[in-house]
């Protein structure tokens, strides 16, 4: 029996995904400006310099120390500004180029007066995601953060920037393109009134992974900033935008004991390990994780889409399991768990196995 549970990743899938995304932006004169914040693993870097990518994004100030302290010399925290850790910002932008969202004039002002090294400044655009960001129709508001920006010596305005996270509640494909399609038309009709208005370029910067998955010419986008795509997980797949098999990251876990009675099997793993956020299948019902039976180098050799997590409390998972797979497991035996959203079930965990290797992690 394994001691903890713990993250496998599928090295071939992983580049695959990495290579497919890279190859797309590159084809379409986007700059790709890769999402660590889905592995925060300093350990996957050379991958992704190997294809020469030498910006990225990550989530928070706290993820850009690690990265910098790990060498990378280029980062956007994609995070409205917190202006109280401006000494934070001041130390990183003397050793490494450093851009962050901004979504209100106070902290441009106060980053304006503080900054005591160069700091790139993109402002964050809602257009109906109603979690961080200025309001898309809200150009007065937009203009005024940009005037404050051109005012300081130390920030320099580059674009306008969004996370389009309606796209994780389209229905289908479709639906999925139609609200990256608008949010772009908005992102595009922003990018023209800065430019009569204020005669400044800018430029657009777009990141979800489910659009950007989904469409193959990223026209009119500058810098593209998926994250998720690199390891992929159900919320994705059953959003139309991978292949089940495409998932290159998945828990391994210990079967714990049998239910006959009603066909389900307690595994060591729960919400401490993957999280309590889930996705949907086309019925909406609730889905934690999909197993899989691995062999003993914690490679993917059969999934069980019939099979699902139910429930997470903070040790257990409820796995309701389809006879085949029932009959076919003992307690004590180890099966992976595909995650439903895998950005947070990577965030619990504190290191990762990937082919005999054990990659580090930030804590």
């Amino acid at each position: 029996m394994i001691e903890r549970p713990f993250i496998a990743i599928d090295r071939n899938k992983m580049i695959t995904n990495l290579e497919m995304m890279h190859r797309k932006a590159v084809s379409s004169g986007c700059k790709f400006v890769p999402h660590l914040k889905t592995h925060h693993s300093a350990s996957l870097m050379p991958y992704y310099y190997e294809l020469r990518i030498t910006e990225f994004t990550v989530s928070s100030i706290q993820m850009a120390e690690y990265f910098v302290a790990n060498g990378v010399q280029n980062i956007t925290i994609a995070f409205p500004a917190d202006v109280s850790k401006i000494e934070n910002l001041n130390q990183m932008a003397s050793k490494a180029e450093i851009s962050i969202f901004v979504d209100s004039v106070e902290a441009v002002q106060i980053l304006a007066e503080k900054m005591l090294n160069p700091i790139g400044i993109y402002i964050e655009i809602d257009n109906g995601y109603k979690r961080s960001g200025v309001d898309a129709d809200s150009i007065e508001l937009i203009f005024e953060i940009i005037k404050t920006t051109k005012n300081s010596n130390q920030l320099n305005f580059i674009g306008l920037a969004i996370h389009d996270g309606l796209t994780y509640t389209a229905k289908n494909t479709d639906e999925n393109r139609t609200i990256h399609e608008k949010s772009l038309r908005k992102m595009t009709s922003l990018k023209k009134a800065i430019q009569i208005g204020l005669g400044i370029n800018s430029i657009i910067s777009m990141g979800d992974s489910p659009s950007m998955s989904l469409i193959d010419n990223f026209e009119g986008i500058d810098e593209m900033r998926p994250g998720v795509f690199i390891f992929n997980d159900l919320q994705q797949y059953f959003l139309g935008v991978c292949t089940i098999d495409e998932i290159a990251a998945y828990l391994i876990s210990a079967v714990i004991s049998k239910y006959p009675l009603r066909s389900e099997i307690l595994l060591h793993a729960g919400a401490i390990h993957l999280s309590k956020d889930y996705a949907k299948d086309s019925s909406g019902k609730v889905i934690y994780g999909i197993p899989a039976r691995i062999n003993s180098k914690f490679e993917i050799e059969q999934i069980y889409e019939q099979s699902y997590i139910r429930q997470l409390s903070q040790e257990h998972g409820i796995l309701v399991a389809e006879n085949g797979l029932f009959d076919s497991l003992e307690i004590g035996d180890t099966i992976a768990i595909l995650p439903a959203h895998i950005c947070l079930t990577c965030a619990v965990a504190s290191e990762y196995y990937c082919e005999s290797e054990i990659l580090s992690k930030m804590r």
